[in-house]
């Protein structure tokens, strides 16, 4: 009776320890999957900044560029009026 007994309760025990570790291992599971998340959104938070800077520069740039190509495209439209009519338009007249 009393060995009956004792093997129970070990057996009760083990499985405790067994439960206790995996949840351990479950909550570090979830921690380093969080900190993937957490790192993850980091980067990506990074990069949308990166590339919005990157398209205010090309904004820039094309707000610059944009002028000169306005004044092209008008120098071009006075010399393809002829071709125009037809049917071939002026390559430049770049919509800004």
């Amino acid at each position: 009776m009393k060995r009956l007994k004792r093997l129970k309760r070990l057996k009760r025990l083990k499985r405790l320890k067994r439960l206790k570790r995996l949840k351990r291992l479950k909550r570090l599971k979830r921690l380093k999957r969080l900190k993937r998340l957490k790192r993850l959104k980091r980067l990506k938070r990074l990069k949308r900044l990166k590339r919005l800077k990157r398209l205010k520069r090309l904004k820039v740039f094309a707000r610059v560029t944009c002028r000169r190509r306005r004044r092209v495209s008008r120098d071009l439209r006075v010399i393809t009026t002829s071709r125009s009519s037809v049917g071939i338009r002026p390559k430049s007249s770049l919509s800004c």
